[in-house]
């Protein structure tokens, strides 16, 4: 998330955070993203400071300031809304840290966005994108509702999808790792295509 100041560790909190219901602890926060107990402290500290987040001895959530931020970062790659879906009939028991776009050609980049993810640490992505027929999955054209009706008529009931919209969706047995895939994802579609 092109934010400046901001390192991947930090925009996988805000968005962990995000999507995250209530409080979460610190503990959490370091086991689900891989990022240091310390480094999380730390984190936590200057996203406080900033107003973004609040903290009590529960753990940490984003603040109204703290949730339209992530809005914006997201709303730069043209995400309109993101959500956490039930992926277990792409893989039992996963989680999608799904992203509705507007705007990103990611059709031709689909594998390289997938392999993003999975450096990122999620265990797989779908890369989704919404044609006159539906909802199909890149390069090859197979319709979503062949072969993961349950997770479209989530995505059709969650997102305001029209005709070239596209979903990222990393998922995993976590949410941590789908939503670190999901940051790496999105520093992928400002490289290179």
């Amino acid at each position: 998330m092109p934010t400046g100041s901001t390192s991947r560790d930090e925009e996988s909190v805000l968005l962990f955070l995000y999507l995250s219901p209530g409080y979460t602890g610190r503990k959490t926060l370091s086991r689900e993203l891989g990022i240091g107990e310390g480094r999380v402290r730390g984190i936590l500290r200057r996203l406080a400071a900033r107003g973004l987040l609040e903290t009590v001895r529960s753990g940490s959530r984003l603040t109204v300031e703290g949730r339209r931020r992530v809005e914006a970062l997201l709303a730069g790659y043209g995400g309109r809304a993101a959500a956490v879906l039930d992926c277990g009939e792409a893989e039992p028991g996963a989680l999608c840290a799904a992203l509705h776009c507007r705007g990103p050609d990611v059709w031709g980049r689909a594998l390289e966005l997938r392999d993003c993810a999975v450096r990122g640490g999620a265990a797989g992505a779908l890369i989704i994108v919404a044609g006159a027929d539906g909802l199909i999955l890149p390069p090859g054209g197979e319709r979503v509702s062949d072969y993961l009706p349950r997770l479209e008529g989530d995505l059709w009931e969650r997102f305001e999808i029209i005709g070239g919209d596209s979903i990222l969706a990393p998922f995993s047995g976590s949410l941590g790792p789908a939503v670190r895939g999901l940051v790496s994802m999105l520093g992928c579609l400002v490289g290179p295509p």
